[in-house]
């Protein structure tokens, strides 16, 4: 009686052993891949973030080079009406100002085409720089979305199997988690035309 009472008594300690590290597994198993999902979020966040950055520098540049091209097309335009105004009116002394401006944008559309090719260099260098960053961020931001997605993947698949379903509803972890989907139209890499 006592042997089979001992036996009995190891095999319920048997039991609770398996059993308790069976939870300990399932439980930090649970939470390894939770929290792969909460860094797979992450990475997408800071990957947006990176592109965001970008295409604020994309903005600054053309508005640099816009305001460039306005300020000698306004010149020039300007050169041209104070000449026709003085051809009009038929006085010497606008057409000595008309002359003076015209002679002014000569000189500055001659500096910005001077400018102008290492001005393309610079601004060329910065708008390609900034569409392979951008470029590179929407490549960044496909493989993280991928990734996150494999990491919901596994998170779901593991919280639905017999027995972390159990330890899941028990201790309180999601019950699955949302795949990342895009927008519609979000699947396309944006196009950058100047």
């Amino acid at each position: 009686m006592k042997r089979a009472l001992a036996i009995a008594l190891a095999c319920i300690g048997i039991f609770i052993v398996v059993t308790v590290v069976s939870v300990i597994t399932g439980y930090n198993s649970l939470v390894d891949t939770q929290y792969d999902v909460y860094e797979m979020e992450s990475d997408i966040e800071i990957e947006i973030a990176a592109r965001h950055v970008a295409l604020g520098g994309i903005i600054d540049a053309i508005t640099g080079l816009q305001e460039h091209y306005v300020e000698v097309y306004t010149r020039i335009t300007a050169a041209r009406g104070l000449y026709d105004d003085a051809v009009a009116s038929g006085d010497p002394g606008d057409m000595i100002a008309a002359d003076a401006a015209q002679v002014q944008a000569i000189s500055d559309f001659l500096a910005y085409v001077v400018i102008e090719d290492n001005l393309d260099l610079t601004v060329d260098a910065a708008y390609y720089d900034y569409i392979d960053a951008i470029q590179l961020a929407e490549g960044l931001i496909a493989v993280a979305r991928q990734d996150y997605n494999e990491a919901v993947t596994t998170y779901n698949t593991s919280v639905r199997k017999f027995p972390k379903i159990l330890y899941a509803s028990l201790l309180g972890f999601p019950t699955s988690f949302d795949y990342w989907r895009m927008g519609e139209g979000d699947e396309d890499i944006p196009t950058i035309n100047f």
